[in-house]
């Protein structure tokens, strides 16, 4: 099988459909967003349980082959990157204006990281 490279991360392809996993992941912002409670340390368990199922899945998909790292990129950085990616979805609910000058420094920490500036 080809592998499709992925920025840092090749997945290798299983009857993938973008649309498929555009509408997934749209679905879990919605409901990540929807569920998320107002009390800080439900907060904290809820970003927890999202970054649990994310990590989860990404390390089923390593241990079996679908997913394969580069440029440095690992498990490690995943887990971070998906504490980031809930933090931030809850920041640009929240604080809208505030999350842009976030998002883009976030960008430019991950290109300078991995090499890509």
């Amino acid at each position: 099988m080809k592998n499709f490279m992925c920025g840092v991360w090749n997945r290798i392809p299983y009857r993938h459909c973008y649309a498929a996993h555009l509408l997934h992941l749209s679905f879990d912002c919605f409901l990540y967003l929807t569920r998320f409670p107002e009390v800080e340390w439900k907060a904290a368990v809820h970003i927890a349980k999202w970054v649990l199922i994310y990590i989860g899945v990404e390390w089923v998909g390593y241990r079996f082959g679908y997913i394969t790292y580069s440029h440095g990129w690992n498990c490690w950085w995943s887990l971070f990157f998906d504490v980031h990616m809930f933090l931030m979805l809850r920041f640009h609910h929240t604080k809208r204006v505030w999350s842009i000058p976030m998002t883009i420094l976030s960008i430019f920490f991950y290109l300078i990281m991995f090499g890509y500036l």
